[in-house]
């Protein structure tokens, strides 16, 4: 008597189930990184955007436009650029920039602004303006701004 085994060339079910499972537990793991990812690139980006109004706003105050002083007001949740001594929310030359929410600032300046003189480009204050991730506040860059008008972002 021949008994013939013969050998099935398909998968399994478990075999299936399991192969997917793997495949979803890398598709989460590579979605929290990219997220991750993400969040950091955004916070850098709203940071060298803060840096940016801040030399433009020292570059228009060097060079004397509009013969006034220019300056950035900040919130939480946004920034805005200014013209003259001091921030009016009413004055319809102000350009305000919203930042992403997950994504705030904290700030220690006086009023919440940021000040260039006119003709010398010096800073109305020493301030340290710091842009963090809302839900992790130890992912942050800190900007400062010195009484000379230098400003240097620090990660």
């Amino acid at each position: 008597m021949c008994y013939t085994i013969y050998m099935s060339k398909a998968f399994t079910l478990i075999e299936i189930i399991i192969v997917m499972a793997i495949i979803a537990v890398l598709a989460t793991i590579a979605t929290m990184g990219m997220a991750n990812a993400r969040t950091n690139k955004v916070l850098e980006i709203t940071a060298k955007n803060i840096v940016f109004s801040l030399e433009e706003a020292k570059g228009k105050s060097l060079s004397g436009k509009g013969g006034e002083n220019h300056g950035i007001y900040f919130t939480a949740s946004s920034f805005t650029t200014f013209n003259g001594a001091s921030y009016s929310a009413l004055d319809p030359e102000n350009f305000t920039e919203t930042i992403d929410s997950k994504i705030s600032i904290v700030n220690t300046a006086p009023s919440n602004s940021v000040i260039f003189s006119r003709v010398t480009g010096n800073a109305n204050a020493v301030a340290t303006i710091t842009v963090r991730e809302t839900d992790d506040v130890s992912n942050s860059i800190t900007i400062n701004v010195g009484a000379l008008g230098d400003i240097n972002m620090v990660q």
